[in-house]
This record gives C-alpha cells, sequence and structure tokens, in this order.
C-alpha cells in the first residue's frame, strides 16, 4: 500500500462531523417489553433529566393506548380500531427514539476524540420551533496542572434528524 504525502495541509476549521443511523424496529421491540424496569433502564441511561421527562410524557399516551386496545379486546368489532392506534402511538414514540439515540451516536462521533458520554448529549426543541437543538454538556473536570475545577460548559451544535421507512438518520457538526 503506497505511503500517504506527508505535505496534506489538514483541515482549517475545528469541526467535526458525525452521522448514525438506527432501525427503529430494535427500539420499538425495547419499549414493547412487558418489563417496565427494561424500558427505564433504557431511556435512563440515554436520556437526560429533561429528555426522561418529556419521554414519560409520551410514553405515558402509548400505555393509555395499550390499556384503551386492552379494554376494547372485550368487545365486538372494537379491537381493530385499538389495535391500529396503539401500533401507530407505539411507532411513533419509537421513532422518536430512534431519532434521539441516532442524534446521541452521531454527536460521540463529531467531538471524537474527546469522551462523550450518553447524558452530555441533550436534544432540545425550544418553544416556538420546530428544528431540535443539540447541546453538548461539558461536565465538569479537574485540571491536573492546577488542581482547579472548571466550569461546565454548555454548546450548542449543529443537528438534522431524519425518518425514512424503518430507520432514523442524524448528523451533527459540532466543534472540536
Amino acid at each position: 500500500m503506497p505511503e500517504p504525502d506527508t505535505d496534506i495541509i489538514p483541515f482549517p476549521y475545528p469541526l467535526g462531523l458525525g452521522t448514525d443511523i438506527c432501525h427503529i424496529p430494535r427500539i420499538k421491540r425495547i419499549l414493547s417489553n412487558e418489563n417496565p424496569n427494561y424500558v427505564e433502564r433504557f431511556t435512563q441511561r440515554i436520556f437526560t433529566e429533561a429528555e426522561l421527562a418529556d419521554f414519560h410524557q409520551r410514553h405515558a399516551r402509548v400505555l393509555q393506548l395499550k390499556q384503551n386496545l386492552e379494554n376494547a379486546i372485550s368487545t365486538p368489532n372494537g379491537s381493530s380500531l385499538e389495535q391500529d392506534r396503539y401500533d401507530r402511538g407505539l411507532w411513533k414514540l419509537s421513532s422518536w427514539v430512534a431519532g434521539r439515540f441516532a442524534a446521541k451516536e452521531a454527536a460521540i462521533k463529531a467531538v471524537s476524540p474527546r469522551r462523550l458520554e450518553w447524558h452530555h448529549a441533550e436534544i432540545l426543541v425550544l418553544a416556538g420551533q420546530m428544528k431540535p437543538l443539540l447541546v453538548i454538556h461539558n461536565p465538569q473536570r479537574t485540571d491536573d496542572q492546577i488542581q482547579t475545577r472548571l466550569p461546565v460548559g454548555k454548546h450548542a451544535a449543529q443537528l438534522s434528524i431524519s425518518h425514512d421507512g424503518e430507520y432514523a438518520i442524524a448528523t451533527v457538526l459540532a466543534a472540536v
């Protein structure tokens, strides 16, 4: 294999780009798990407190649709409509989670080689806006040379989330 040229000029801007894709049925299987602790562990591992609050609101609506379905099964002809409502609600929630999962994975790739954990990437939708905003939280850390605590930093990054068929994809452009 030929040696790369050593006179290549590096990219002049401190930007990182990350992309990730998530299979929505995989997330749907997780959210459909009969063990509520399984769903809770998964969401607590990847979401910040604000994201968890949003998820819990959405998940409660899906659980209500599931309850409506279980009640409709006992009545004739009522279950197919309720089944459709539950399936659509679960798919919508799964798509939402898959998009955020892909966005966090893309953020981790965009800021590499820095170590970013799930809770350091937060997806927000500001009031009156439809486009999600990615906020990268730099955790408090200690500067080894002067032994002082450095402040927590919050940096906005560009985020795009898209859904097509069974997939959610996200791309992040961030300062590194």
